[in-house]
């Protein structure tokens, strides 16, 4: 194996003169760019490459690992599934899912980039299941309007670099009924306020800043794929988001029936935010932007998702792949939270914003947490903000309880 797989690098790098390693991920091994070689003092980033391979996508390519099984063994009509990813890159992605799920009976990668495919090919042969992978090398859109021509994918795979609203109308023609369309958005800056305008153009979405941005962000994306999904009589249902170091992922099962897609706008609002108090709420009526609290200006941001982004039955399905699969340590924790989050559909708050309100010192957002479960509400720390939680209480409650909080532990140090 070892002759095959030098072999292997001795001919791409031949053909395509820069030069190539292997890696390891989990079961499986892939040929990739050396970004060893494209080091500028300590730093290296990805981009530099003649093709995408990011080593800290790892997790994500884990979690999403995890999210194929608890798919397939739950949500999918069948057992085993179809596999599409139109942006394959070296195809380490699609590849793990092939060798380390067992479920997956077609894989179709694709890049636009002819060198990334070439990889991807070698790559299917290094792992041994050429015999059910296709490769292309075809613009994303072309591959996915050509490929529903003669067969439909339980599950479609975006992880572009930027934002995924370029190609989800397409990808959302090519999958199943109750497929699972799986989305990765690197583009947070326009996303959680920072470059409005942008968001505006991509998304259709008005948006600002605030202290619960990534949230914001995935209700954001969320809409995205609604307004291509609606016209074409589908629903949409999240079942987990994931906020990783510099991305936001996706997972939601597709429907397609008229039924779903009028539920599914039923959920579509606005988050009205107050920049002075902090008070923030979901809602579909807008018909007053005075905030309730402080009485100062509402920002109105949106359209956007309001209902559920996590699906508690799917995050504890992932949750035990996570754990049967032995993936990270970390991995694992975040799930935790997710899933003790995933019941408490209020955008989250953050004590330092919280602290900032009341003019008092920050408490640990885990001591806020423990302190409002004895008391009878919903609480947990969320994944998206190490400073942040959620819970069902009232705004006014919440800001009376921390201070009272913060007095006593005053007293007590």
């Amino acid at each position: 194996m070892k002759l095959f797989e030098n072999s292997l690098i001795d001919f791409l790098e031949e053909i395509l003169k820069f030069p190539l390693t292997t890696v390891t991920e989990e079961k499986t091994k892939v040929v990739v760019p050396d970004l060893s070689k494209y080091k500028r003092g300590d730093y290296v980033d990805p981009s530099w490459a003649p093709v995408f391979y990011n080593p800290v996508m790892k997790m994500c390519r884990d979690l999403s690992v995890a999210a194929i099984l608890a798919y397939s063994k739950s949500y999918s009509p069948s057992s085993s599934v179809s596999v599409c990813e139109p942006l394959c890159a070296t195809g380490v992605r699609g590849i793990r899912y092939v060798t380390e799920t067992n479920v997956v009976e077609y894989l179709l990668l694709n890049d636009i980039d002819e060198r990334a495919a070439l990889i991807a090919v070698a790559n299917t042969l290094l792992n041994s299941i050429d015999d059910l992978a296709d490769v292309f090398n075809l613009d994303a859109n072309i591959l996915l309007a050509l490929s529903r021509k003669f067969t439909r994918f339980n599950v479609v795979d975006i992880d572009p670099f930027g934002s995924p609203e370029p190609f989800i109308g397409s990808a959302l023609k090519a999958i199943t009924h109750k497929g699972l369309l799986c989305l990765t958005a690197t583009d947070l800056a326009p996303l959680t306020g920072a470059h409005r305008a942008a968001c505006l153009r991509r998304y259709f979405s008005v948006t600002a800043k605030t202290d619960c941005g990534f949230e914001i962000a995935s209700r954001i994306l969320y809409y995205g794929v609604i307004k291509h999904a609606a016209p074409l009589n589908m629903g949409v249902k999240p079942l987990l988001t994931f906020k990783g170091r510099h991305y936001i992922r996706c997972f939601l099962q597709i429907f397609k029936s008229r039924k779903a897609a009028d539920e599914t706008i039923s959920r579509i609002g606005y988050a009205l935010y107050c920049s002075k108090c902090g008070y923030r709420e979901l809602s579909r009526n807008t018909t007053t932007l005075k905030c309730r609290e402080c009485g100062g200006q509402l920002e109105k941001i949106g359209p956007l998702w309001i209902g559920k982004i996590f699906d508690t039955a799917f995050c504890d399905e992932v949750l035990n792949e996570i754990k049967c699969l032995g993936l990270s340590k970390s991995l694992t924790m975040k799930l935790e939270t997710i899933l003790s989050e995933s019941d408490i559909n209020k955008l989250y708050y953050t004590t330092e914003n919280i602290s900032r309100v009341i003019k008092m010192n920050e408490i640990s957002p885990r001591v806020v947490v423990n302190e409002l479960i004895k008391r009878g509400f919903k609480a947990s720390l969320t994944h998206f903000d190490f400073k942040g939680f959620r819970t069902n209480a009232s705004y006014n409650t919440l800001l009376k309880f921390i201070k009272d909080l913060s007095s006593l532990l005053h007293e007590i140090s």
